[in-house]
């Protein structure tokens, strides 16, 4: 008897340091999900700024009517878009 009474709370034990330890994991994975979100919406919004800019910038699309200007232009925006779009 005393043997099972020492079995029981061994068990006991193990299974709330268990819990205690999941809980942990179960709290740091949930940091690490906010912390990729976050990031993703950080760089989804500096591509969308990068894009916005280099539309800003060629206005009168200067750049982009330039024949070795233009080509390196316009593959830079691909680029942006395709990013953006990938996001």
């Amino acid at each position: 008897m005393t043997s099972l009474f020492l079995i029981c709370g061994i068990s006991i034990i193990l299974n709330v340091i268990f819990i205690i330890g999941i809980n942990n994991l179960i709290r740091q994975n949930e940091e690490y999900e906010d912390m990729v979100v976050n990031t993703r919406l950080e760089i989804m919004y500096k591509v969308e700024n990068a894009l916005q800019q280099m539309r800003d910038i060629d206005t009168r699309e200067v750049f982009e009517k330039d024949d070795e200007v233009g080509s390196t232009f316009q593959q830079l925006k691909n680029i942006i878009e395709d990013l953006n779009n990938e996001i």
